[in-house]
């Protein structure tokens, strides 16, 4: 037990005192409190007396019937074990077996009391385990402070010998003809430096600056060469497909760049995300006084009750969730006011310029940045016949590679804790989403005919008045609650059951071997290979049941085994619907919404979970290129 848990110097074996006594080991504490002397007690004649005494009716005093203990306790005598100066003013007696230890404190309470107060201690093995644990944290702790002391004088030295070096300059100035001396005292000092600069690289515990300055340009290479790969993964699973336009892999990957670098690096646009994280946290807390209002504590009001574990009040149904109904009543409202129509125009003649597309497949996509995959297509209703097959295609990979405006607000305040300007973070993220999205369906999926010509005009009024909206954005929101819900129990629970069915057979799960294959995904985004398992899992996780659940598991864990790099590189990657069940939603609901192109939307389908799944993974790459550790 010594040997594992104790450093080779932090003890003795058969260590003989001052006062001629041996005991069977020493730690050598530093003072206070001191070494402390430990004695093994075997299980002998009293310990099997002890054994037997538990399957009888109760003992005699102990005193009369227990002679040989009385003596052992004799010989805790503390000044056998304990030398002032020497030793700690404490000594313990290690018992090899739990029971023995349990039951000399059941029988003989009174003489170990008193062996305690003369400061010898009795000690199990799980008791010694323990405090074994407690005193390697105090030697590590007594040895660190020593090497700061080290570093200290040190640099208290190099800062001497700095000083010298500009006086004997001073003195190469005033005086140029005694140079050659002056030269030999400079070089004296310079090694001098030298020698403390090398005491000083002996004791430093993070790693060097041009470490970290090379790691921070590879990784950043890493993501760079990543967006190429991600467009030729794009092009290969479309099936190699001639017609790919130069302009719009350029466009695609410079509007990306341009997008986040201007959101994640121009001040008054960075400043913006503290604004919208605000924003965001008033939201949540409305919610919670709705929540409180209507379901008590189990909304996050007072607890009638101590908690016993920290968040084991937090119920994700009741606290969280909620949350989708205020922001679904708020987009309808800013909807009818004509603020998000005005935003989602301006988006879509961006994207009209930079990719050429017809004007209702450019305001679905631009419209995806902010609601959600059946409602996009719902304002261009109209035009889905004519669309081109290409633009379609387009239309769909969109819907899966972002989120609506309700969810944003629902994973920022989920991620909040482990993510830096979570609200900002996410919006970015369906941004640059957008030219990403063309760009890979583009890829997949070249365009070989004539945009259609339509949408040009201004967005459809959806509500008769703001009543209306925010009575029909409500109960959209509470529909879309619902429909999370039985999401996530149902995709969950068939995760659960197929991992039942798998882990037995080879020892993996379901998510494991969605992670085996993003694992080069991950990788392309510029994350470390020592961390590559870590967000490939999470993607696995995403795709197979969805990413409420990785975004969920991220807050839970904190982003252990991350660095905050790669934390915001994977919060990029997670959003967007792509996963089996959005790919459902988004089949029905624009099949219902153009009956004659059913058959051409399933199709579709899953080459559109492919494609958005590339798109999410080239803005992680983005942000990548442009974010250093």
């Amino acid at each position: 037990m010594l040997a594992d848990r104790l450093p080779a110097d932090g003890w003795a074996w058969q260590f003989s005192l001052a006062n001629g006594t041996r005991c069977d080991a020493l730690i050598r504490l530093p003072f206070p409190p001191g070494p402390i002397a430990i004695d093994s007690q075997s299980r002998s004649r009293p310990g099997r007396r002890c054994a037997a005494r538990r399957t009888r009716r109760p003992a005699p005093r102990p005193s009369a019937a227990w002679p040989p203990i009385s003596a052992s306790m004799s010989r805790m005598s503390p000044r056998k074990y304990i030398c002032p100066g020497e030793t700690a003013e404490g000594a313990l007696i290690f018992l090899p077996s739990e029971a023995l230890h349990a039951d000399l404190h059941a029988l003989f309470g009174t003489l170990v009391a008193e062996a305690g107060r003369r400061g010898v201690y009795l000690v199990s093995p799980g008791t010694l385990w323990a405090v074994l644990g407690a005193m390697r944290a105090l030697m590590r702790d007594v040895r660190l402070r020593a090497e700061a002391q080290q570093l200290r004088r040190e640099v208290a030295k190099l800062a001497e010998e700095t000083e010298r070096l500009d006086r004997r300059v001073a003195s190469l100035k005033r005086h140029f003809a005694e140079m050659q001396v002056d030269l030999q005292q400079i070089e004296t000092t310079a090694q001098k430096i030298t020698a403390a600069g090398a005491r000083i690289e002996a004791v430093e515990m993070d790693p060097p600056a041009a470490a970290r300055a090379a790691e921070m340009s590879g990784l950043q290479l890493q993501a760079a060469l990543g967006l190429p790969l991600l467009c030729l993964l794009a092009w290969v699973c479309g099936g190699c497909r001639r017609g790919v336009r130069p302009r719009v892999v350029a466009a695609g990957l410079l509007s990306q760049l341009v997008i986040a670098g201007a959101l994640l690096h121009i001040p008054p646009l960075r400043a913006g995300f503290a604004a919208l994280g605000d924003a965001v946290d008033a939201l949540a807390r409305a919610t919670r006084a709705g929540t409180t209002l209507v379901f008590g504590y189990l909304g996050g009001g007072p607890l009638p009750f101590a908690e016993l574990a920290p968040g084991g009040s937090f119920i994700l149904f009741f606290q969280a969730l909620p949350l989708v109904l205020l922001v679904g009543a708020l987009s309808a409202v800013l909807y009818h006011w004509r603020i998000l129509p005005l935003v989602v125009d301006a988006l879509a003649a961006g994207l009209k310029r930079l990719f050429g597309l017809s004007g209702a497949c450019n305001l679905s996509v631009a419209a995806n940045v902010f609601v959600g995959m059946v409602e996009a297509p719902l304002l261009i209703r109209p035009w889905l016949a004519t669309l081109t097959r290409a633009e379609l295609f387009v239309s769909m990979v969109a819907g899966l590679a972002t989120i609506s405006g309700n969810m944003l607000v629902v994973y920022a305040t989920m991620i909040a804790p482990v993510v830096p300007d979570a609200a900002g973070q996410l919006l970015t993220a369906s941004l640059i989403a957008a030219p990403a999205s063309i760009l890979a369906g583009l890829l997949m999926l070249p365009e070989s005919e004539p945009a259609a010509v339509g949408a040009e005009g201004p967005m459809p009024r959806l509500y008769d008045g703001t009543m209306d909206a925010l009575v029909r954005g409500t109960a959209d929101g509470l529909t879309l609650l619902l429909g999370i819900m039985a999401s996530l129990i149902v995709f969950v629970a068939l995760v659960a059951l197929l991992n039942m069915a798998l882990e037995p057979l080879t020892g993996l799960t379901l998510q494991r071997l969605a992670g085996f294959a993003f694992w080069p995904l991950a990788w392309a985004m510029g994350i470390p290979a020592a961390e590559c398992a870590t967000v490939a899992e999470s993607l696995g996780v995403k795709v197979v049941v969805n990413e409420f659940v990785s975004y969920l598991q991220l807050a839970a864990s904190g982003g252990a085994g991350l660095a905050e790099r790669s934390r915001v590189i994977l919060t990029y990657a997670l959003c967007g619907f792509t996963n089996f069940a959005s790919v459902g939603i988004m089949v029905t609901g624009m099949s219902a919404l153009c009956p004659e192109r059913r058959a051409e939307i399933t199709g579709l389908g899953l080459k559109s979970l492919v494609a958005a799944s590339i798109a999410c993974c080239m803005a992680g790459a983005t942000v990548g290129v442009l974010t250093a550790p």
